[in-house]
């Protein structure tokens, strides 16, 4: 019996990664224009493959402001301001296949897959394996997944080196076992070498051992893991000094110039919350001596805790931004803007994403009342929560608001999402012997909630995603 469930899944899983992959391939086959970016991480890995140290993007810029496009200067740069894993990997594909844009959309297909097979390993290994099976269908079926899939965009291979590091991180830390900490050593140096935005990983696990297992920081295997990363780029701080001598690093963290939300921010606001960090555990530090001997505890109950975080739900959720997408997510025929004019959304208020992310998939909305109803103490989903709270800060903070930028978080909500559906489903079903009719009106509205966000992300889908022609969303 055993062995047939375990070959069962195997078949989802199967036909989830074929669903992924056909929706996607016939998403790129379509009829469609490609974005600036694409067209240039393209013919980088063109001259990758023709010269393995031609990393700049100044025959591109030539090119078009030759033909009187304004484009940004960074671009005329001696070295291409993103590390070159992403292009190097473009690069590789071109050489085993042939130069195409088939051949660059390959890699963010395949690491768009590997973002799902890694998505279906964390709901194995700290969930169980229907929120397991169900995030990774999610995934397969969410709009910005999908579109970052077939576009020729860093994106989905960002993420997942991103989440690769993080599941070896989370086996590390849970496990105490040295070799996790080498792999997530690797897929973190992999990540950061895909895109600065890799450095979050820093962040969101330091704060998860921080809350989780302080005592490993006195670990040796855990410094393993920044040791190998950082040690993995820093063939690239190197490349930097040698074309920008003694201004490598401002180039590096400035390379955006004038252009709002700039790397710099995000490596200021990462440096200064490893500090805080640092700083909260001296004060705890201190701050116990001090009251090992107070007599006085404060303590809050379950139900005052929920009480107050209802209370700021309703609060934030009440706003008229976000009452306008709340009444969206319920509008079946509402289709989020989506388009080509640059900084379209450069006006949005900052909880732009929140409101953008519960549009495109009523998923989203479960997993943010997820977030704040599932126990948080010393829990399995504790890593989750930190990853969505760092993602979500960074970018909120970045400011140049693109949903392509959060992809890496999307894993964290819809893994949420799906564990808080089993769950409320495992609670409902409690009521089977002793009150079979509320079981099945319970029962009967959430295949009814479940049905309608279904059929909301797939219009989504099918209007954005499917089509293949939009820029911005």
């Amino acid at each position: 019996m055993k062995k047939n469930f375990h070959s069962l899944t195997a078949v989802i899983v199967f036909f989830i990664l074929i669903l992924a992959i056909f929706t996607r391939w016939i998403g790129y086959n379509n009829p469609h224009n490609y974005t600036f970016d694409e067209g240039l991480y393209a013919q980088l890995g063109l001259q990758l493959k023709e010269n393995s140290l031609n990393y700049t993007s100044q025959p591109v810029y030539e090119y078009c402001t030759s033909r009187g496009q304004s484009l940004p200067d960074y671009l005329n740069m001696p070295l291409f301001k993103h590390p070159p894993a992403y292009c190097y990997l473009i690069s590789l594909f071109y050489s085993i296949l042939n130069p195409s844009y088939l051949s660059a959309f390959l890699v963010s297909l395949i690491f768009g897959i590997i973002t799902i097979i890694v998505t279906y390993k964390i709901g194995v290994q700290f969930f169980n394996k229907n929120a397991a099976l169900l995030a990774s269908l999610f995934i397969a079926l969410d709009p910005i997944h999908w579109l970052c899939s077939e576009k020729i965009w860093m994106s989905t291979t960002l993420t997942a080196f991103i989440w690769m590091a993080l599941f070896f991180l989370m086996r590390a830390i849970i496990d105490n076992n040295y070799r996790h900490f080498i792999w997530a050593g690797l897929a973190t140096g992999a990540a950061i070498l895909t895109k600065y935005p890799g450095f979050i990983i820093f962040p969101i696990a330091f704060t998860y051992v921080f809350l989780y297992n302080r005592k490993l920081f006195k670990s040796k295997y855990f410094w393993l893991w920044p040791a190998i990363s950082l040690l993995m780029f820093s063939p690239w701080m190197v490349w930097n000094y040698n074309i920008y001598k003694s201004q490598f690093f401002t180039q590096m963290i400035t390379a955006q110039g004038e252009l709002k939300g700039n790397f710099y921010q995000i490596f200021a606001i990462i440096g200064l919350a490893i500090l805080l960090i640092l700083a909260i555990v001296i004060f705890l530090k201190l701050y116990k001596k001090r009251i090992r001997y107070s007599p006085v505890h404060f303590s809050l109950s379950k139900k005052a805790v929920t009480i107050l975080i209802s209370l700021g739900l309703i609060a934030f959720f009440s706003r008229p931004y976000m009452i306008r997408g709340l009444i969206n997510v319920f509008n079946i025929r509402y289709i989020p803007l989506a388009g080509w004019k640059m900084a379209m959304f450069k006006q949005e208020p900052w909880d732009f994403y929140i409101r953008r992310l519960i549009e495109l998939s009523p998923f989203y909305l479960i997993s943010i009342f997820g977030i704040f109803f599932l126990n948080k103490t010393k829990s399995k989903v504790l890593p989750l929560f930190v990853a969505i709270f760092w993602i979500m800060l960074v970018f909120i903070l970045h400011g140049n608001f693109q949903c392509r930028y959060i992809l890496p978080a999307v894993p964290a909500f819809l893994i949420i999402s799906a564990y808080t559906i089993t769950w409320i489903f495992k609670k409902t079903s409690q009521f089977y012997n002793k009150n079979q009719i509320v079981y099945i009106i319970f029962s009967l509205i959430l295949v009814a909630i479940l049905a309608y966000s279904f059929t909301k992300t797939i219009i989504i889908d099918l209007q954005l995603a499917l089509p293949n022609n939009v820029c911005y969303f």
